[in-house]
């Protein structure tokens, strides 16, 4: 079962956001996937009905599994999220949005573990400040 489907409800936000940006960036910065999505991307006006396909094989997946953990992390009382979809969509994009960009224009992605782990730790702190984050006591 792939991890980031069907996360722990009771894992601690920063835990949680972590893995789940680490488990993304993964899948999305990964050669090959970079080289799918350029594929697909160069062939979805030819062919439009491959765009959803792509679509329905990640994102719209990961989003959903993202906004259920946050919905029930603000059900429990622990976040502040009115829209748990766009949050998820937010996220997500902010863990690889940069990185994509640089892909797309011909710049390469920083594979380098240790600038890439402070960078998801920034991202993960920026989203648990925003979310009002109260640990469980």
């Amino acid at each position: 079962m792939h991890p980031l489907l069907h996360p722990d409800a009771t894992a601690p936000l920063p835990q949680m956001l972590t893995r789940f940006a680490d488990v993304y960036i993964a899948g999305a910065l990964d050669p090959d996937s970079l080289a799918l999505s350029s594929m697909i991307s160069s062939a979805v006006k030819e062919f439009p009905e491959i765009g959803p396909l792509a679509y329905s094989a990640g994102p719209r997946r990961t989003i959903p599994a993202l906004a259920s953990y946050l919905r029930e992390q603000h059900d429990a009382g622990h976040i502040e999220a009115r829209d748990p979809e766009i949050i998820a969509e937010s996220f997500f994009g902010a863990v690889v949005g940069h990185a994509r960009y640089r892909y797309i224009f011909g710049l390469g992605i920083d594979h380098d573990e240790k600038r890439r782990a402070h960078f998801v730790e920034q991202v993960v702190s920026v989203f648990v400040r925003g979310l009002g984050y109260k640990p469980a006591v």
